[in-house]
């Protein structure tokens, strides 16, 4: 059965996670799926198309659908709510795959700068979902960056942050925005 284009990206994403960079080649992603490297051709023009392509849908699923979950739920203290429900449910899903590019982004100054800009938007988006209930630009960006620091740390911390323990946390954080 052939595979699409997302079936490939979430094979690298697998892979990403399961051994690292090192084995993310052309031949590991068609022993993976079953295919032949002619259908990876038909979808992406190289290795480096590919991995281009791999950051962007992680960059897509995990930073998009998030702005656009959270902001489906309202603006201000009702955005801001929606933001912290949707990093709690999503933490234990996503954790993995963040950790794997992260590790990969120490590796390779393209991906090191790519990985930046991520945190760059998520974090100005947080601010700006922030500044609206805190009605302060500095105040919106230190919480910012301390809900998102707190995101990554639980995905870092060994072991994991559990999801109820995280959740916790976001319910301590929405109590300093009062």
């Amino acid at each position: 059965m052939p595979k699409t284009k997302r079936d490939w990206l979430e094979a690298g994403l697998a892979i990403l996670v399961s051994s690292g960079v090192a084995d993310l080649t052309i031949e590991r992603l068609c022993q993976i799926l079953e295919m032949t490297k002619g259908s990876f051709y038909h979808h992406f023009k190289s290795l480096q198309d590919y991995k281009e392509q791999l950051l962007a849908y992680w960059s897509e699923v995990d930073t998009q659908q998030v702005v656009e979950a959270a902001g489906s739920v309202g603006e201000g203290a009702m955005g801001v709510d929606g933001l912290i429900q949707v990093l709690g449910s999503r933490a234990a899903e996503t954790a993995n795959p963040e950790l794997a590019i992260r590790a990969w982004a120490r590796q390779d100054e393209s991906v090191h700068a790519f990985v930046e800009q991520i945190d760059t938007t998520r974090i100005a988006m947080t601010q700006s979902m922030l500044q609206e209930v805190v009605d302060n630009q500095e105040r919106a960006y230190l919480l910012a960056r301390m809900l998102y620091a707190m995101l990554v740390g639980s995905y870092s911390i060994i072991p994991p942050v559990e999801k109820e323990a995280v959740l916790g946390l976001y319910v301590e954080f929405k109590k300093l925005l009062a």
